[in-house]
């Protein structure tokens, strides 16, 4: 599944975690193509639970399970995380013409 476009004052493209190894594969693949940086961890190898560490411009957060990794253009891409809840009340998808 690839990046989805939301809406929220300017477009963005956003990745939500599911908490599988293979999620979160393709969600630090797709921070790492646009130059980005982030590293998934399994539960218990740096906190007991699992979680894709991601470098944001108020620097280092963590995306949990449910989460969503939002990616916004500047003068460069930045990527942010949001939980669920606050994303689902702030972002509103994107519909092709």
């Amino acid at each position: 599944m690839s990046a989805q476009k939301f809406s929220f004052r300017i477009e963005v493209e956003a990745m939500s975690w599911d908490g599988t190894e293979s999620r979160a594969k393709e969600i630090t693949d797709w921070i790492f193509q646009h130059e980005g940086d982030a590293t998934y961890y399994e539960a218990g190898e740096y906190d007991d639970a699992a979680g894709i560490h991601v470098l944001a411009p108020d620097g280092l957060v963590v995306a949990n399970v449910g989460d969503w990794v939002v990616m916004t253009t500047h003068e460069h891409y930045e990527f942010t995380v949001w939980s669920s809840d606050a994303f689902a009340a702030e972002f509103t998808p994107v519909v092709n013409a």
